[in-house]
């Protein structure tokens, strides 16, 4: 379980480092041209809270919370790249491709 866990905050952080780069590079979008960069700042939000959670306390939570911990950091990535995808903004409406270029 140790090593599973270890492997899923590797893509989390993986994951977190490559949206934006990937949205500021013109990639990939949300669909919101300049408010784009609102989705960023809560990107921005919710990893660094996820990191200090993750490296302050994961280790002293019960199983079930380290679960708990895990299923919410899944949950974020999902809306995340639902908003990427199916829920896109006017700008870019979703045209069933990820990647705009």
């Amino acid at each position: 379980m140790k090593q599973v866990v270890n492997i899923w905050h590797i893509i989390f952080v993986l994951w977190a480092l490559l949206l934006p780069g990937l949205n500021l590079n013109g990639n990939i979008s949300f669909g919101h041209w300049l408010g784009d960069i609102y989705y960023l700042i809560f990107l921005v939000l919710f990893v660094s809270i996820m990191m200090l959670i993750g490296i302050k306390s994961f280790k002293k939570m019960s199983a079930l919370g380290q679960v708990v911990f895990l299923i919410f950091q899944l949950g974020g990535i999902a809306l995340f790249m639902l908003q990427l995808t199916i829920f896109r903004g006017p700008e870019f409406s979703w045209n069933g491709r990820l990647f705009l270029r």
